[in-house]
């Protein structure tokens, strides 16, 4: 058969019945489709997961062995991190706090949830100048660091608005370029004490606006969270550490 003839005959299968070869090219299209978003998620996926641990400065992670994701942390007894220090090779063991908390900034009745970060501003864990230089500001009591990639359903993110976070008035002191990865809609950094401010498994007692996260974690069953910090080769200065604990 000469090759017009292939191609007319090719030609006339495919328009014999037109809804059949629709159809056909439909399927054709979706699978190539379907390529195409799975190698979106193979691609988004790992660095949306792993946006805040490529951002912080540790070689060995202590977590809970209840850890699912960044959301759903599960929770350790800071002793785990007195264990740790207690190593010859480690220099630093810091503590790192996750939550999950309620914003509410204004009359709307909207309160989206924001996932706060609770760390000890003399830690310097985080890999990110922008956050570095603005570390002091958490030492300020109801103040809050917030990611400029937050949505814009927050408000606006403005140093010196304050916002109702769980029922407590917080200052915003100053915005960081990180990213939310898969932490939710808005993420903020705050202290170790007014992370204490911000979730109700502190101890009670009559006057006390906050207490001292390393006696609450000991008292309690463990923070929301995980943490802690050793050696790292490249950076003899700064140390971390990352090993799967389980709960005492």
């Amino acid at each position: 058969m000469k090759q017009g003839g292939r191609f007319a005959l090719a030609w006339r299968i495919l328009t014999y019945d037109r809804g059949r070869t629709v159809l056909a090219v439909t399927g054709v299209f979706l699978a190539i489709l379907l390529v195409f978003v799975q190698l979106g998620f193979f691609i988004a996926v790992p660095r949306g997961g792993m946006l805040l641990y490529d951002r912080t400065r540790f070689d060995l992670l202590i977590a809970s062995s209840d850890y699912e994701y960044q959301v759903q942390p599960g929770a350790f007894p800071l002793s785990r991190l007195d264990q740790a220090r207690g190593a010859p090779e480690v220099a630093l063991a810091a503590p790192f706090y996750f939550g999950m908390a309620k914003w509410r900034s204004g009359a709307d009745g909207k309160a989206p949830d924001v996932f706060v970060i609770g760390l000890d501003p003399n830690d310097r864990i985080f890999d990110s100048e922008d956050i570095n230089r603005q570390l002091a500001v958490l030492d300020q009591a109801d103040t809050v660091l917030v990611d400029s990639m937050t949505r814009p359903m927050f408000g606006p993110l403005t140093t010196g608005r304050v916002v109702e976070i769980n029922g407590v008035e917080m200052k915003i002191g100053g915005n960081y370029v990180l990213g939310t990865g898969f932490m939710g809609l808005g993420v903020i950094l705050v202290s170790g004490q007014n992370f204490v401010r911000l979730f109700t498994y502190r101890p009670a007692g009559p006057g006390q606006s906050g207490a001292d996260p390393a006696e609450t974690g000991r008292r309690s069953q463990g923070w929301r969270g995980f943490a802690a910090q050793a050696p790292r080769r490249r950076d003899p200065d700064f140390y971390a550490s990352r090993a799967r604990s389980s709960r005492d």
